[in-house]
């Protein structure tokens, strides 16, 4: 689930590129997204500006933008990891793209499932099973601001439907 809280911004900058240690900051248990926006995520209550690879103990600033850049060496970083995640969340944005060919092939011979999704969902994923303590990793590309234009359109059709409700129920 996506909590919403109030989040720091985080000094780390993405611009140089690559990755970056974010470090979790106090006594964490698990690795959370509290809040999925435009351009980054709020992660364990600190803002991180752009797209992210989440572990169950750690996050980095990924220097993806599309799901086309994401490859074997983009990815290369898991198989050095031990252990290994057993499941890999791909956020590809406000909606589901399907991974490359090579790539899918590289998780596999990795001995890593692969669930590609839009990042929004892949979000309560990553969250339920980090806190579950599952062996879990997250490739997450910030959803846009499409996405969000949609949310708050729906968002307000509900609100003026359920204002127009009372009202009739008034009358």
């Amino acid at each position: 689930k996506i909590h919403s809280t109030a989040c720091r911004k985080s000094s780390e900058d993405n611009a140089a590129g690559g990755l970056q240690r974010f470090s979790l900051f106090g006594n964490v248990d698990a690795t959370m997204v509290n809040h999925l926006a435009e351009e980054g995520f709020c992660i364990n209550n600190t803002w991180m500006m752009g797209s992210t690879l989440l572990f169950p103990d750690a996050a980095y600033l990924w220097n993806i933008t599309r799901v086309a850049d994401i490859t074997p060496e983009s990815l290369h970083m898991l198989v050095l990891l031990n252990p290994k995640p057993a499941i890999l969340l791909v956020g590809t944005g406000q909606t589901t793209v399907p991974l490359s060919a090579e790539t899918l092939q590289f998780l596999k011979s990795e001995g890593i499932s692969v669930e590609v999704t839009t990042t929004r969902n892949a979000v309560g994923t990553f969250n339920f099973l980090s806190e579950e303590g599952r062996q879990v990793a997250a490739a997450m590309l910030i959803p846009g601001k499409d996405a969000f234009r949609e949310t708050n359109r729906v968002k307000k059709t509900l609100v003026e439907t359920e204002a127009e409700k009372e009202a009739r129920e008034k009358w």
